[in-house]
């Protein structure tokens, strides 16, 4: 049975193990591993992952028989809370496609309703096919943008939202 736990800063280093595994399946075929290795670093360091946590970002793990298969993190955009913002979203390679990316998904909708937010908005590079998951689930695409992130790197990404009011 699939289960959920808020992270706590001891488990960061399950948060990286599993984003890294992720991050080569996903993004090695869209931007290249030398980008994927320069985003690890700098955003998947436990320091960083850290200083994300202090910076409000609750970081979510999706357990099954007692294993950790996924994450995802979150924060809100605004001092009302109305937007919260799905940062991100990583589950074991060989899980994509078992329903465990909407899990997660549900309890960040779950869990930002209940701070009183009305939409959850989410970046997503423009070339992954998880662009299609995220419209099944009900987000459209509301602009797209490049983010300089350092080293002449960039995140081509589309912002995406969906209304989460009841």
């Amino acid at each position: 049975m699939r289960t959920i736990r808020i992270a706590s800063k001891d488990d960061l280093s399950i948060v990286q193990k599993i984003a890294t595994a992720a991050y080569h399946d996903t993004y090695v075929p869209i931007i290249g591993l030398d980008q994927v290795g320069f985003m690890l670093g700098k955003f998947y360091n436990l320091n960083a992952l850290a200083q994300q946590m202090d910076q409000g970002h609750v970081f979510i793990i999706a357990m099954d028989e007692g294993q950790d298969i996924g994450f995802a993190s979150y924060n809100r955009m605004e001092p009302e809370g109305a937007v919260v913002k799905l940062q991100k979203l990583y589950l074991r390679p060989d899980l994509q496609g078992t329903g465990l990316g909407r899990f997660l998904v549900n309890e960040v909708i779950s869990q930002a309703r209940e701070t009183g937010a009305k939409s959850l908005q989410l970046n997503v590079n423009r070339f992954n096919k998880a662009k299609g998951f995220y419209e099944k689930l009900g987000f459209a695409v509301k602009e797209q943008v490049d983010i300089p992130i350092g080293e002449r790197y960039y995140m081509n990404d589309f912002v995406m939202e969906m209304e989460i009011d009841d």
